[in-house]
Formats: C-alpha cells, sequence, structure tokens
C-alpha cells in the first residue's frame, strides 16, 4: 500500500479492519481514542466511550460520524434520529426539535492507516 504520493510503502497486517477505514479520532486529557465508522454503525450506529476525562456519544450513519459530549440523557438511535429526554435530535447535527443542542466533541476524520500511524493501535471497539 502507498500512503504517500512520494511512494512510502508501509504494511498493514489487520484483517479486522481495512487501511482506508474512515476513523473518527479524539484526542482528550492525553487519551486517544480512534472509532472506525463501520465498527460504529455495526454496533448500532451509537456507541458510548470514556476518552481521557470526556464521556463521549459517538453518532454514525448515512450523514457521517460524529462525536459530542453524552449529557446522559439516555439517547437511543432510532432510524436515522436520536431519541431521548422526550425529544428527538438529529445526529449530523446534534440538534434536538426542542431547541437543545449537544456540545460537539473536537474530533478528526481519517484513514485507520493515518491515525495508526499517529497514534498507534488505538482503535474502539465492542
Amino acid at each position: 500500500m502507498n500512503a504517500h504520493r512520494g511512494g512510502e510503502s508501509r504494511t498493514w497486517d489487520r484483517e479486522d479492519l481495512d487501511p482506508k477505514e474512515i476513523v473518527l479520532g479524539i484526542e482528550r486529557d492525553g487519551a486517544v481514542l480512534g472509532f472506525p465508522r463501520e465498527r460504529v454503525l455495526a454496533a448500532g450506529g451509537l456507541v458510548r466511550a470514556r476518552v481521557g476525562d470526556l464521556d463521549a456519544l459517538v453518532v454514525a450513519g448515512p450523514e457521517g460520524i460524529h462525536a459530542y459530549e453524552d449529557p446522559g440523557l439516555g439517547l437511543d438511535r432510532h432510524g436515522e434520529t436520536l431519541v431521548g429526554d422526550e425529544t428527538t435530535w438529529d445526529p449530523a447535527t446534534g440538534a434536538s426539535a426542542d431547541g437543545r443542542e449537544l456540545v460537539r466533541v473536537p474530533a478528526r476524520r481519517l484513514f485507520a492507516f493515518a491515525w495508526h500511524d499517529d497514534h498507534g493501535d488505538v482503535f474502539w471497539s465492542r
């Protein structure tokens, strides 16, 4: 696999993760965790994880993959929306039908091989 245009070659020995899988990477409080989009989708499109001092809520779907601070509202994924606290929430924007908004977590979207190059084998899995 040529990872860079300059032809620098590297190997990818993983069979559980494609090197070009989209990963949403969160860095917080000295901790890092990469969320492969396909793994989040396989978990129902919504996962919760602690990254450093952050309780993160990661959602994936046709709209992409996004991370928010987990507000502790017991949000669940129902089709293309999040449901909880007596309202619905848009997974792509974090906005609720009643005007509230989830707090977006700073994160990077990149390929799995690039996340691995920068952070090692630190990927979320069930």
